[in-house]
């Protein structure tokens, strides 16, 4: 993605938007953290599970598989966290 502009950044902005938009709305991620009452430690671990979306997104080739990969390791390591 284009991010030598305003327009460019503004553009990322929506994109990492978004992605904090569809996670807060994930039920099974919210009910995990509210399990553990949205401890730092699971906070932290969402908050990198964006990231690392949000850079999927901005720095890799899009295959959907890796993003299947992410989704599946970082969920794994928030709910083994929890439970």
């Amino acid at each position: 993605m284009d991010s030598g502009n305003g327009d460019g950044n503004n553009k990322l902005a929506l994109v990492e938007e978004g992605i904090h938009l569809i996670l807060s709305q994930w039920t099974a991620l919210q009910l995990a953290l509210q399990y553990r009452n949205y401890d730092r430690f699971s906070c932290q671990k969402a908050d990198q599970l964006r990231a690392d979306i949000f850079s999927w997104f901005t720095h890799s080739e899009l295959y959907i598989d890796d993003l299947e990969d992410i989704l599946r390791r970082k969920l794994e390591s928030i709910l083994r966290h929890i439970f």
